[in-house]
């Protein structure tokens, strides 16, 4: 009975420990679902993903988080083993509940079956969210005051349809040697973020650069729009050719701003 008991507390600790790194990862800025995934993952060592666990390990705090986790996720995973082995080791007697008997090996796969499922309906719900978020506000305050990360997949919608892309303005491309604002990248739906430029053997950049900014050929341009409009910028080159597939881009640009209208309006009457 004890045996059976410390598992239960045991699996109980490690619902605790995986809810309270996701939400600090959370604040670290990472959205509500990837953090739950990923806090569950460094704690059973297993789930990562090429993209996020590259987001993750890039920053001190985040890895200094999954340490934690992984270090209790070890620990955690041994003990339940343990405990586990230990509460099926005495499993010949009876155990009477309320008049009624059973063996303790049927009583104790009842009690885990059970009790695992109380504990994962549990931590599933607003509440248990809540008490955690309650008890580690003063924490996650600092953590939020002290760094400034966010999930730039989802706040940018690169899983609705949506790239950032970066290329090299080559000699003969139809960016080089003009200014911005000469380019009318919105009529595509296009928006230049910046511009990586090698200056004596140091490469400097431009953020949101100005529509007097003039591009150089050996520049790297990245850019933001809908994927369909990035696929022609980084091949296209100057002449006829280049005119036509600008003139190609807008078209599509225009038949997509229209969808893009209905769904504003559609967003709109939703609200109310």
């Amino acid at each position: 009975m004890l045996a059976l008991l410390s598992f239960i507390i045991v699996i109980l600790f490690s619902l605790i420990v995986v809810k309270i790194g996701a939400i600090a990862l959370e604040a670290t800025g990472l959205s509500k679902e990837i953090s739950q995934f990923q806090s569950q993952s460094a704690f059973s060592g297993v789930g990562f993903t090429t993209q996020e666990s590259e987001t993750l390990m890039g920053h001190p705090l985040r890895r200094k988080i999954l340490r934690f986790l992984m270090l209790m996720g070890s620990a955690g995973l041994t003990s339940a083993v343990a405990t586990l082995i230990l509460t099926f080791m005495n499993t010949s007697g009876v155990v009477e509940i309320y008049g009624f008997q059973t063996s303790s090996l049927v009583f104790n796969i009842t009690t885990i079956i059970v009790v695992l499922l109380i504990l994962f309906l549990i931590s599933r719900t607003e509440t248990f969210d809540h008490i955690f978020r309650r008890i580690l506000h003063k924490p996650l305050h600092l953590i939020k005051s002290k760094i400034a990360l966010y999930d730039y997949e989802k706040m940018l919608g690169l899983s609705k349809g949506h790239s950032i892309l970066s290329f090299d303005v080559f000699k003969n491309h139809w960016m080089a040697n003009k200014k911005v604002k000469h380019l009318k990248m919105e009529k595509e739906g296009v928006t230049i973020l910046g511009i990586f430029r090698n200056i004596h053997g140091h490469e400097e950049y431009v953020g949101v650069p100005s529509g007097d900014f003039k591009i150089e050929p050996r520049d790297k341009v990245v850019v933001y729009a809908r994927e369909p409009a990035i696929a022609n910028l980084v091949i296209r080159e100057k002449g006829q050719k280049g005119k036509v597939a600008r003139q190609e881009a807008e078209r599509r640009y225009s038949k997509m701003n229209i969808i893009n209208r209905l769904d504003e309006e559609k967003m709109a009457k939703a609200k109310k």
